[in-house]
């Protein structure tokens, strides 16, 4: 089971499907398709808790999908950006993640359907974010807002905090990143450290889909690594040791700290990018899972 498993992941996770050619920036219409289907598949390899109420809706005219524990702490609401390298990934995919995240931390999470690269690129994904936390922001004056997400998504949520920075828009309560991809140029030192370590992402096939996601756009405008933050909400980063992106998260916590004192960095032995994706009862996941609820009870009262 562990090595059907580990395919799966080799093959789906932010990845090409055919690695025996050449890489290059192109992504074929057949290809993508494929490793949509591929990366969906990801979200059948444990089943969902059932007691986790899941509603589809639309906010702001963007699909989004609401889930609800049986026992909710009502002074909270989290927005999620599922990861996917900007182009794969959603309900289908996070749907039984989602869940049990939802019933360890009693936290209602808002999942938003971000339009994907490449028929959506750079800022598309950002702004139907930002459109869902606005509306979310005007209508829950008296709860605390946090934002989450995984892989792209992380990249996603700090574009946006970046625009809600210059907008003078009130920022979220908390950050929750895991696994982050914030620096889009691929060229930190861990891509080689861990290039024999890490089993599902390669930095050429990275580099194929932030060309997808940047569209016609400058990079230097697209990658959140470029972001200047004069202030950063209180923030939790969880990250595998064997990780290419492991230096996304460090420097990124290197960075923010001098803005918020009460940024937290967590690193992971022999765990897989966004694991909790793929092992939901693993030490790790559930270590993490109890650390995302000390963090958002911190944060909430």
């Amino acid at each position: 089971m562990k090595k059907i498993i580990l395919l799966i992941l080799i093959i789906t996770a932010s990845c090409a499907v055919n690695k025996t050619k050449k890489m290059n920036n192109i992504i074929s219409t057949k290809e993508l398709k494929n490793t949509r289907a591929f990366f969906n598949g990801l979200g059948k390899i444990y089943k969902p808790d059932d007691k986790v109420q899941l509603v589809q809706n639309i906010i702001s005219g963007i699909v989004c999908y609401t889930f609800t524990p049986s026992g909710i702490n009502n002074n909270r609401v989290m927005l999620y950006a599922h990861g996917g390298s900007f182009a794969l990934g959603g309900i289908e995919s996070h749907k039984a993640m989602m869940t049990h995240l939802v019933k360890t931390t009693q936290t209602k999470i808002i999942f938003v359907e971000y339009g994907l690269a490449p028929e959506n690129p750079f800022p598309k994904g950002v702004n139907d974010f930002l459109e869902v936390y606005e509306e979310l922001v005007s209508k829950n004056e008296n709860k605390k807002i946090f934002v989450g997400g995984d892989s792209a998504g992380c990249g996603i949520i700090l574009s946006s905090i970046g625009k809600l920075q210059s907008d003078k828009i009130r920022m979220p309560n908390g950050v929750i990143l895991i696994s982050p991809w914030l620096n889009l140029y691929c060229n930190s030192k861990s891509y080689l450290s861990n290039k024999e370590n890490d089993p599902i992402l390669k930095k050429e096939e990275l580099v194929r889909y932030a060309n997808l996601y940047k569209g016609n756009s400058d990079l230097k405008n697209v990658s959140p690594s470029n972001l200047v933050f004069s202030s950063f909400p209180p923030n939790l980063v969880a990250v595998g040791k064997s990780e290419v992106l492991l230096d996304d998260s460090k420097d990124f916590n290197e960075k923010v700290k001098k803005v918020q004192s009460k940024s937290f960095l967590m690193e992971f032995e022999n765990v897989t990018h966004v694991w909790p994706l793929t092992d939901i009862n693993s030490k790790s996941t559930k270590s993490l899972f109890t650390e995302i609820s000390n963090f958002l009870d911190n944060e909430t009262y």
